[in-house]
Formats: C-alpha cells, structure tokens, sequence
C-alpha cells in the first residue's frame, strides 16, 4: 500500500492539476461503489443527524463526500509539485490577523480544525504566512505510507505528531509561543459530549491543553469553493467561565468546540468525513 502510494504521488506531481482533480473525484466515485461498509456508514450518518433529508438527497450527499475526499486526496499528494505562489493564489483567508493576535499574548494557540474541506491546504496555506504549525492527526495504517504522507505533509512546512506522543510535544510547543492544530471530530471515549444533539465520544485534549497553558483557543475550516479554490474561516473560540471543576471545564470547553463544528458541518455537509463512524462509542455505551 505505502509502496503503491508513494508511486501515485509521483505520478499525480507530474500531472496538470485539472487532471489530477478529475482523477481524484473519479477515484473517490468507484470507491463509493466498491466500499459498502463506508458507504451505508455515510448514509447512515446523514439520515441520522438530517432526518428530514430525503433518501435522494442523502445518496447525493454521500457520493459527493467520496467524491470530494477523493480529490482532496490527489491534491494532497500533488502538494510537493506546487509553487508557494500557487498555494497562495489557491486560498483566501481574511482572519490571520486572530492568529497572530492569539500569538501576541506568549502563550501559543490551539487551532481546532477538522476533517472537513482540506485541513492541509490550510495548514500550508498558514506556514507561507510565518505561521509555525504543528498539528496532532492519527497515523496512517500502515508504516511505509505513514513515512509518505507525513513526508508530504513535511514538504508543506508543517510538522505532525502522532496520538500516542503528542503531549509533551505539544506543551512545548505551547510554551514555546507556538500554534499547533488539533482535529478533534472523530470517535472517542475520554467524554461523551452534544455533537449534532447527540451524545459523541470526544477527546478532551484540547480543553486540557488550554487549562494547563491558557493558550487561546481559535477554530480554523478551509471550505472548498465552488471554483475549486479555498477560503479559510478562523474564529476565536468564545470559552466558558471556569468553575474550578477541571474535568467539567473541559468537557464545557468541548462542547463549545463540538458546537463550532457541528455549525461548519452543516453549512458544507459534502465536505465532512461522513463515512466515520464519529458515534460508535456513543452507540456500544447505549447512549443512542
């Protein structure tokens, strides 16, 4: 699979980028036809938090989700190909302003994204601006294309930590008056907080990060456009009074996060990771 990787991300560099995104839908497209078990998992999702949805428009939205991770794959692995000028020209972004503000006060920023429009593009996008970014994301499978996705990721001026050793890392980064992005939307079991109404296992790493440093916290989606380009949302985070209780303040904090999420979700549905199954522990827990 690595190997295989690696192969297409050479091939994809050399490829014009019109190319490469018809490519990249039309390998998402068969892999909606061929993946039953992501498939009913998206369809699923959808009729659950849209019960008002009509079977159409959820197979529609379905498709279009394979279809958009499928392009957005490709253009990952083109990344290295790409000049800083066309990265630049391919995002628009009129808050970077709250970054560098967050920086201001010396004690990092906790950037909360998701897996939603191209958090990578993003990412790039922020280390051409003088944004130095680490970011928490879960290693890939296998080791050899774990090696070249974060290699790819690498290119792009960004640096990614896995799950299982990121805190230290990220404190000191935090210290160190650093941003590092978190993507905290998919299924956990530390809480279980309001995501769609509905109780989710949500990990609670990011609010421990803020009460430990006091580092803001800012909520950042890059969201295709129609014209295939990107425009870049970033919020800061507007946090609930403390009460003292760590684990309460955390799970408040998250709930604020989920909040911000859920609202980019659903303005863009076709561009969220439906075919997660973000409610699995919610479900072995009996909560649904």
């Amino acid at each position: 699979m690595g190997c295989a990787l690696a192969f297409l991300s050479r091939l994809l560099c050399v490829m014009p980028g019109r190319l490469v995104d018809g490519f990249g839908r039309a390998v998402g497209l068969l892999a909606h036809r061929l993946d039953r078990k992501h498939r009913e998992r998206a369809r699923a999702n959808l009729r659950m938090v849209f019960p008002d949805w009509s079977d159409e428009q959820v197979r529609r939205i379905a498709r279009e989700v394979f279809a958009h991770f499928g392009k957005t794959g490709a253009r990952f692995l083109r990344a290295p190909a790409l000049s800083a000028e066309e990265v630049l020209a391919s995002v628009r972004c009129e808050g970077l302003n709250l970054i560098h503000e967050a920086l201001n006060e010396g004690k990092g920023a906790i950037l909360i994204t998701a897996h939603i429009g191209n958090w990578e593009r993003m990412a790039h996008y922020f280390s051409l601006n003088g944004i130095t970014l680490s970011v928490i994301a879960r290693d890939a499978n296998d080791e050899v294309s774990n090696r070249v996705v974060n290699r790819t990721r690498r290119s792009q001026g960004f640096e990614v930590y896995g799950r299982a050793t990121a805190a230290r890392r990220v404190l000191r980064d935090l210290q160190q008056n650093r941003c590092v992005g978190i993507l905290p939307d998919q299924n956990a079991q530390e809480a279980f907080v309001p995501f769609f109404g509905m109780p989710a296992g949500t990990v609670l790493g990011p609010a421990m990060f803020h009460l430990h440093t006091n580092a803001p916290i800012l909520t950042t989606f890059c969201i295709e456009q129609g014209d295939g380009s990107y425009e870049v949302m970033i919020s800061r985070l507007n946090l609930p009074e403390r009460t003292g209780d760590r684990e309460a303040d955390a799970v408040a904090i998250m709930a604020r996060v989920n909040e911000a999420i859920e609202q980019a979700v659903r303005e863009h549905p076709e561009q969220w990771l439906w075919l997660h199954d973000r409610w699995r522990s919610a479900r072995q827990e009996g909560l649904l």
